[in-house]
């Protein structure tokens, strides 16, 4: 069985013992058996599904077959053949920042690994992603562990096992894995950075403001959407403690520790494209991809994308990185000041597909295909996804109006998670693989909800006493 049975007349114990036993210690002790359950509970759904695709796919993972080769497998291209972090869309030597460093960088070191950019690569590629969304799995399973510690017997008698079953087998997370992009190592890297935050909003020790740093520095090099959430994790403690001094020098450490790890990489790109570029340079180019006047929802393949369009390709090859990005960036900012309507209209279709996919498949890729039109499998998974999401949004609209929302713990941390990271597709493209993490999260909050029958009395967000924020 997973999880520890925690006994119900003792609840004053439990606390207590919570407050004397370092987390470390706690997870050391009680909390390794059953994470490793669900890691390897987990990694056996995903590997199962990876060698489906293996077998099914055959031709595509030889060694003769050239690697599957988008913005972050050309990067990996020209790191392993000699040309630096450079040219997203060809074999070249331009230097880029279009894409973070982290996951070019593991490509890299797969191809490498493999002999060469063949299909063996992607093979390697895949197999380690698997691993890493295991890990995530794990990682919510924790996640809740911890959130609803403090309701002694809800997590063992039904929630742990639940729970387990729920981010084993989430269909889109399964789906990230045998994708070659960022999605699976940011969901990992996320999933780390919410539990590392949630122990520095219980006790905000030299250890935890450094790690909780670090790791958002981290997760800001894999992709700069959870920013905004980053900066809620490490800054929301300083805002809402009443006792401000006790609280300010470790967020000074813990922001210190995040720019520790991102300033090399704004380093470099000043010194390659010298001015200042943020940790990915084509925002520009993203508000235009979604506010022109050919309208983008979801990418398709009409877009006016660099990779898949010679004429924008042919300009940015000509103007440069930079240059191209800022002339975009003008080009959508006019288009949304003559047309704010349209931009209102597009904005509204863009955070339904977020939240709830494109479930009429109006925006394909190639216009045509539809999802009912494809595999019994591949419907299955879709169906999945999109019940799975209308049922955790409906549970916690429910929680909402009658309450138990207020007996979330952390709750502003979870919120952060929902509501900030799809915020930059609202305005550039909204292609539901982008926003699979944020319906993996409201199936987390759901779970908990469901668990959480009756709102707490003192209600709203709790911290333990031994903190500065205790409400």
């Amino acid at each position: 069985m997973l999880g520890v049975p925690q006994r119900q007349d003792a609840p004053n114990r439990q606390e207590a013992n919570a407050h004397q036993v370092p987390f470390g210690a706690r997870f050391r002790i009680t909390l390794l058996r059953p994470f490793l359950l669900v890691f390897f509970a987990a990694a056996i759904v995903r590997m199962g599904w990876v060698t489906y695709v293996f077998v099914t796919r055959a031709p595509a993972f030889s060694s003769t077959q050239p690697l599957w080769a988008a913005e972050m497998g050309n990067i990996a291209i020209n790191i392993t053949e000699g040309r630096g972090f450079s040219s997203p869309f060809s074999h070249g030597t331009q230097p880029t920042a279009w894409e973070c460093p982290i996951v070019p960088f593991v490509y890299a070191g797969f191809i490498k690994l493999a002999g060469g950019p063949t299909g063996r690569a992607i093979r390697l590629i895949f197999l380690s992603q698997a691993l890493v969304s295991a890990f995530a799995a794990a990682m919510y399973w924790l996640i809740v562990r911890k959130s609803i510690i403090r309701y002694p017997g809800v997590f063992s008698a039904w929630l742990s096992p639940v729970l387990a079953v729920v981010v084993s087998v989430w269909p889109e997370s399964m789906n990230s894995v045998t994708n070659p992009w960022y999605w699976v190592w940011q969901e990992a890297a996320l999933a780390v950075f919410v539990l590392l935050a949630m122990r520095w909003w219980d006790r905000s020790d030299f250890g935890t403001s450094m790690l909780v740093g670090m790791t958002g520095g981290v997760l800001a090099l894999i992709n700069v959407t959870p920013l905004p959430i980053v900066a809620v994790g490490i800054l929301f403690p300083a805002l809402k403690s009443r006792c401000r001094r006790s609280i300010l020098g470790p967020t000074v450490i813990s922001v210190a520790a995040f720019a520790l790890v991102v300033t090399p990489w704004l380093i470099r790109n000043g010194v390659v494209f010298h001015t200042f570029v943020s940790l990915r340079s084509n925002a520009g180019f993203e508000l235009f991809h979604g506010n022109s006047e050919l309208e983008c929802i979801r990418e398709t393949e009409i877009a006016r994308h660099p990779a898949t369009n010679r004429q924008e390709f042919e300009r940015y090859a000509a103007l440069g990185e930079i240059k191209y990005c800022s002339e975009n960036r003008a080009r959508a900012i006019e288009y949304i000041r003559q047309h704010p309507w349209d931009t209102v209209r597009r904005t509204a279709l863009r955070i339904y597909v977020s939240w709830f996919t494109d479930l009429t498949d109006h925006w394909t890729w190639d216009g045509e295909s539809k999802w009912w039109s494809k595999s019994r499998l591949f419907i299955a998974r879709y169906l999945a996804s999109v019940l799975l999401t209308v049922a955790s949004v409906g549970i916690i609209l429910s929680a909402a109006l009658s309450g138990r929302l207020r007996s979330l713990p952390y709750a502003p941390l979870f919120a952060a998670v929902v509501v900030l990271l799809p915020i930059p597709h609202y305005f550039t493209f909204a292609d539901q693989e982008y926003t699979a993490v944020l319906r993996m999260w409201l199936g987390v909050i759901a779970v908990q909800l469901l668990a959480l029958r009756r709102p707490r009395a003192d209600g709203g967000f709790v911290l333990k006493a031994t903190h500065p924020l205790r409400g």
